[in-house]
């Protein structure tokens, strides 16, 4: 019998949902449900984060002119935001591992990083959440 993948069950990954609030926007909660990224929402986040590179950072996207980056959308011209690759790509992870219908895209996830810090701080948290129980289930199917 040869190996056929369409046979094989749909291999099931924890999720994890989350109210998130921040001081500066007070009574108003941020709700997310997230699951640990397999390899396809990591190759996924990778294309996001190059993308947002090229168009924000290098200017290389072909929705850009001239070879001049775009404007950052949400955050206004004389707003002093270091935009980085780094930045990019923590929010494309963030953006690839969420679930279900309303997701946080990478460009208003960077509006958070910039506005309000201490819900990026909560969503890094969550992040390291995800990751640290994906390292363990990791840990506990080799023991």
């Amino acid at each position: 019998m040869s190996y056929n993948p369409y046979t094989l069950p749909r291999i099931e990954r924890p999720t994890f949902t989350r109210d998130l609030e921040s001081s500066n926007a007070p009574g108003e909660i941020l709700s997310l449900t997230v699951r640990a990224p397999n390899t396809l929402d990591e190759l996924h986040a990778n294309s996001m984060a190059n993308d947002a590179i090229r168009k924000y950072l290098t200017g290389e996207h072909e929705l850009c002119s001239g070879g001049r980056p775009m404007e950052f959308p949400g955050l206004d011209a004389d707003e002093s935001v270091a935009l980085s690759e780094s930045l990019f790509q923590v929010a494309a992870f963030m953006e690839a591992m969420q679930v279900g219908g309303s997701k946080l895209q990478l460009e208003t996830l960077v509006v958070i990083a910039a506005r309000d810090p201490e819900m990026w701080d909560q969503l890094n948290g969550l992040l390291l959440e995800v990751q640290a129980g994906k390292r363990k289930r990791a840990q506990q199917k080799a023991d």
